[in-house]
């Protein structure tokens, strides 16, 4: 049904907007670390 398809979506687009968004920190996190050697912002 359209509830089904409904929760369906929002679940995708939450694993989706997760899973970009820790790819996003550990990619600046490792920025950071290469910049800063000694770990500080």
């Amino acid at each position: 049904s359209y509830d089904i398809y409904e929760k369906t979506v929002i679940h995708t687009t939450f694993l989706v907007e997760f899973t970009l968004r820790t790819t996003f920190l550990s990619t600046k996190n490792d920025l950071l670390s290469q910049i800063s050697p000694n770990g500080q912002p």
